[in-house]
């Protein structure tokens, strides 16, 4: 199993939205509260990159659930919120990953993604929400 490594995360993130079509634009020297800035049609996104893990807070579930851990804590998350548009998990394991809107973090450090139905699985492996938002 390799080791999570933040900045081949970020490109690995990145050549993935180019491979969806979005200019991508790596921040990470210049932002601490956002990692990459994707843009089409003179409008951009900013995008906070983290690992999407397994959580090992569900004992036996039917179907593999994520989390995501977006911020250290809350002061970091409160001082974010107005620069990142959107958080996406990646899991180096299996290419996995979730783009989750910023909105479902207002309130929370981290949130989980269930593999199948049930909470927020609308959000993996698929840039629906990040297509809507440039429409």
């Amino acid at each position: 199993m390799p080791r999570y490594n933040q900045y081949d995360t970020e490109k690995l993130v990145g050549e993935l939205l180019k491979h969806e079509g979005y200019e991508v634009v790596r921040e990470s020297h210049l932002s601490k509260e956002y990692h990459l800035t994707v843009m089409r049609n003179d409008k951009k996104a900013n995008i906070r990159v983290k690992k999407l893990e397994i959580d090992g807070a569900y004992k036996e579930p039917p179907y593999t659930i994520y989390k995501v851990e977006a911020f250290r804590d809350n002061d970091q998350r409160d001082a974010a919120l107005g620069y990142i548009d959107f958080i996406v998990g990646y899991n180096p394991d299996n290419g996995y990953f979730a783009c989750i809107p910023i909105v479902e973090f207002k309130n929370v450090r981290s949130n989980v993604v269930h593999e199948r139905e049930g909470t927020r699985n609308e959000f993996l492996n698929n840039w629906n929400v990040l297509h809507e938002f440039f429409n």
